[in-house]
């Protein structure tokens, strides 16, 4: 054959299906056809005779049928010899991985969001409300004690309440709205103590208990103690009496109330309202405030040994000192709080 025949047959072979591309060179180099029957072959492929005619005269010849592409996996389409026959390694395995991988994807974002979703819900929304339960089941006995008609009774119902306040702060420990809630109650059965830790805390040393601290006692203030945390110990909730949790001595953090040279130091026995929303919320708490109004401005528990005759002047007068006390606070916090001013002008008339 020419050098021109010979082109033209290799641009027509190269025109092939992979497989019949491969049939058509074996048999024309190794002769497997008689040289009638190849010029035959040559012939049809010089005329572009389809894939199809030419594998149909291999057939024919052959005695076997000729194939245009390769069925069993050898091959790739185009005709390259498949070195791995995993289907993650062919066109259509890497399709399919990549949408496994979409899949994947998308399953893992779906179960992040639920995961994050559930506990979400969890902390924000399920132990809020068993917390809750709790503390106003406190409440609840802290009424109860007060219409008991029987010291035991009474003793039982401020037992049960301390136990459930124990429960609810051990979920939602240094809740505003129900250390608020707890000291009013309290106060209403007149169990000042516990009313004024709900709302304020407890500190020791109490304040005017420390030397030359006559003035920053409570009948004797002008103005809300001023307190920030100590800088020794930042707020840390592990270190205060929470949910029964018994705390070292040692251990308690500290806050510094009054400035200048008159700072004193104070371990926080208990974080009461005010504590909290001033040193671990930082905030100022409109209700604590006007509650804490309410608690300096019942006088009931003045008049504990009003029966006494020879104590009733006495008394009067350091009913007088109170509120001239509570005048002065309220002052102050109608200054420092617009928003509770109309509230707190309206309890300086009552006072």
């Amino acid at each position: 054959m020419s050098d021109e025949e010979l082109a033209v047959i290799q641009q027509e072979i190269l025109k092939y299906p992979p497989k019949l591309k491969r049939t058509v060179i074996d048999v024309i180099t190794n002769d497997k056809l008689p040289k009638s029957e190849q010029r035959e072959l040559v012939e049809l492929i010089k005329a572009s005779q389809k894939p199809e005619d030419i594998a149909a005269y291999l057939s024919e010849k052959l005695g076997y049928e000729v194939e245009l592409y390769d069925k069993s996996g050898a091959y790739s389409e185009r005709g390259i010899p498949v070195i791995a026959t995993k289907e993650i390694y062919t066109k259509e395995g890497e399709l399919r991985r990549r949408e496994l991988l979409k899949r994947t994807v998308l399953i893992a974002a779906i179960a992040i969001f639920a995961i994050t979703g559930l506990i979400s819900t969890y902390k924000y929304v399920i132990r809020p409300f068993q917390a809750a339960r709790h503390y106003k089941e406190g409440i609840e006995y802290i009424k109860k004690a007060g219409n008991a008609k029987e010291s035991s009774e009474k003793t039982k119902a401020l037992l049960d309440a301390k136990a459930s306040f124990a429960k609810g702060e051990s979920i939602e420990p240094n809740n505003l709205e129900y250390l608020n809630k707890t000291g009013i109650a309290y106060g209403k059965i007149g169990e000042y103590d516990q009313a004024f830790e709900k709302l304020f805390g407890t500190v020791e040393p109490e304040f005017g208990a420390e030397k030359n601290g006559e003035m920053e006692k409570w009948t004797k203030r002008l103005e809300v103690p001023y307190i920030e945390l100590s800088p020794k110990t930042p707020w840390d909730n592990d270190k205060l009496p929470l949910g029964g949790r018994v705390v070292p001595e040692n251990e308690y953090m500290v806050l510094i109330s009054g400035s200048g040279k008159r700072k004193v130091d104070r371990k926080i026995k208990f974080a009461g309202a005010y504590i909290v929303a001033r040193l671990e919320k930082n905030i100022h708490d409109n209700q604590t405030y006007i509650n804490l109004g309410k608690f300096h401005s019942n006088i009931a528990n003045l008049f504990t040994k009003a029966n006494n005759p020879n104590l009733i002047n006495a008394g009067t007068f350091e009913v007088l000192l109170v509120n001239k006390t509570i005048i002065s606070q309220l002052l102050t916090l109608r200054k420092f709080l617009p928003m509770v001013r109309m509230k707190i002008t309206l309890r300086l008339r009552q006072v």
